[in-house]
């Protein structure tokens, strides 16, 4: 039995507008949701915007400001729920991505994203979150599809980055010719958010991936050097900064002093770029 956790999206009203929060990682306060705007009015908004009425709340857990959804307030949409609900839907519309989601075969999958909230478009991809207790295996699969030249670019989809293991993701990709994304879970239990995440600024600095911990999950991880502070843990949620190989990168990060250490992320006003001088 899985319970809210990143991508799952909660409908509700704020100040008597419709809005579509995405529930954002796997640790919450008791009683409530960490969430970021997905959907006002059914209108893409983009996650760092405040709508009117909305108090963030500064979360010491994880060291950061961030809206808030009490449990059970709005309606809680299960991707696995809607994906059996939309299945027919999916099939006649975008058939080769239920072959895809039958391929890599996770113990665990549902939709989310636009055809989670009956917004989609022609060119929308299919936005499925996935786990299995051995994420690899899954990423396996994909690779093993793109030797047999099933998955490839999508014809305008370039949005690269970094360099990748592959040139390109895996998981933001195109499985014959039709578009997809896969966000493979670390768990499907929520945990209570605990303990003390201090912010220590941002740096701009070379930094070296020693190697590719997790790159294939949501948070992805990586074990970096950063010059002039040492080794430490680069951990990202953003789709874009997945599956970079090991190598040297400049970067824009914001460092983090967390109950597992020393963390540095690129997200929410940082990047990550290959180094082009040596």
């Amino acid at each position: 039995m899985s319970s809210p956790v990143e991508g799952w999206i909660v409908r509700g009203l704020l100040g008597g507008v419709t809005i579509h929060w995405k529930v954002s990682g796997y640790t919450h306060p008791p009683g409530e949701l960490i969430v970021t705007p997905y959907r006002i009015q059914g209108k893409r908004v983009d996650p760092s915007h405040r709508p009117p009425g909305a108090s963030p709340r500064y979360m010491p857990c994880i060291g950061r400001t961030v809206h808030l959804e009490k449990t059970g307030q709005g309606i809680t949409i299960d991707p696995s729920h809607i994906l059996r609900l939309r299945i027919r839907d999916l099939a006649e519309a975008r058939p080769r991505v239920v072959e895809l989601l039958e391929t890599i075969n996770p113990e665990w999958a549902g939709l989310t994203g636009s055809w989670a909230t009956l917004h989609e478009a022609p060119q929308s991809d299919v936005d499925i979150l996935a786990y299995h207790g051995d994420g690899w295996r899954i990423y396996k699969t994909l690779e093993d599809l793109q030797e047999e030249g099933r998955i490839t670019p999508c014809p305008g989809k370039h949005r690269v980055a970094v360099p990748r293991i592959h040139g390109y993701q895996l998981l933001d990709a195109c499985y014959r010719g039709e578009r997809y994304t896969i966000r493979i879970l670390e768990t499907l239990q929520a945990r209570e958010c605990t303990g003390y995440t201090t912010p220590l600024g941002w740096i701009t600095a070379r930094i070296t991936i020693e190697e590719a911990t997790a790159p294939h999950r949501v948070p992805a991880l990586y074990q970096a050097s950063i010059e002039g502070i040492g080794r430490l843990t680069l951990e990202t949620w953003h789709t874009r900064y997945q599956e970079i190989k090991p190598g040297k990168y400049k970067a824009k990060l914001q460092l983090f002093h967390t109950p597992k250490g020393a963390r540095a992320s690129p997200d929410l006003g940082g990047w990550i770029r290959p180094c082009t001088a040596p």
